[in-house]
């Protein structure tokens, strides 16, 4: 936030697909799935931490 308390406006990055692959390519196996689902959802670090299996809805 600047002094006036307003939130201060980014310009989001998004990854080509060749960019993602490259990723996920480097990516040790065992973090691979949180770093796939980060990838497509947009969520951050302490949204895919905090995931609980009742925030999990796949009907």
């Amino acid at each position: 936030m600047d002094s006036n308390g307003d939130l201060y406006r980014t310009k989001a990055a998004f990854l080509f697909r060749e960019e993602v692959n490259a990723l996920l390519d480097a990516c040790a196996d065992r973090i691979k799935p949180l770093v796939t689902l980060a990838v497509y959802t947009g969520m951050r670090f302490g949204d895919l931490t905090g995931l609980e299996w009742r925030d999990v809805d796949i009907t």
